[in-house]
C-alpha cells in the first residue's frame, strides 16, 4: 500500500511541479497524514517490529529531506525547498533502505534528460528542471527492481 500511495502522490506532485514549478505544502501534509494512517495499519499487523517500522519511516524521511537540503546549500536556485519536502515524503513511505536508491535514479534520470536538453539547445546550463517527475521515475524504477528481485 505504501508504494501505491506514494506513486499516486508523486504523479500529482509531478503534474504540479511541471505546471507550476512548486510542491504544494497542503499536498505534502495530506501525503504525510496518509502515511501515518498506513503506519497505524503496519503497527497493528506487525506489532513486534513497531520500533523498526517507525525508525525506518523517520530515518527515511530525514535522509531524503537532508540530502536535498545539503544540495540546496551547494546549488544556486537549482534545488528548492519543494524538492526537500518531496524527498522527505518519499523517504517516509519507502524508508531509509530505499530512499537513497530512489534518489540515485532520480538524479541519474534528471542528469540524462538535462544533458540531452542542453545538447539540443532546449535548455541552458543555468536552467533547472522540475524534480518531481524524475523522483517519480526513480520511485517506479526502484519498485520495479524490487519486484524483479522478489520473483
Amino acid at each position: 500500500m505504501n508504494w501505491l500511495a506514494v506513486i499516486i502522490g508523486c504523479v500529482y506532485f509531478s503534474w504540479i511541479d511541471i505546471k507550476e514549478r512548486r510542491i504544494p505544502n497542503r499536498t505534502v501534509v495530506i501525503m504525510l497524514v496518509i502515511r501515518i494512517v498506513l503506519l497505524a495499519y503496519e503497527l497493528v499487523t506487525d506489532a513486534n517490529n513497531w520500533n523498526r517500522i517507525i525508525e525506518d519511516m523517520c530515518y527515511g524521511a530525514a535522509a531524503g529531506a537532508a540530502v536535498m537540503l545539503v544540495a540546496r546549500l551547494f546549488s544556486k536556485e537549482g534545488v528548492g525547498m519543494g524538492d526537500a519536502k518531496l524527498f522527505g515524503v518519499i523517504g517516509a513511505y519507502v524508508g531509509l533502505g530505499q530512499i537513497f536508491s530512489v534518489m540515485l535514479y532520480a538524479f541519474l534520470y534528471s542528469a540524462i534528460v538535462g544533458i540531452v536538453l542542453i545538447f539540443i539547445k532546449k535548455l541552458k546550463l543555468k536552467d533547472s528542471l522540475p524534480m518531481a517527475p524524475f523522483a517519480l521515475a526513480g520511485l517506479v524504477t526502484v519498485l520495479f527492481i524490487n519486484l524483479i528481485w522478489r520473483y
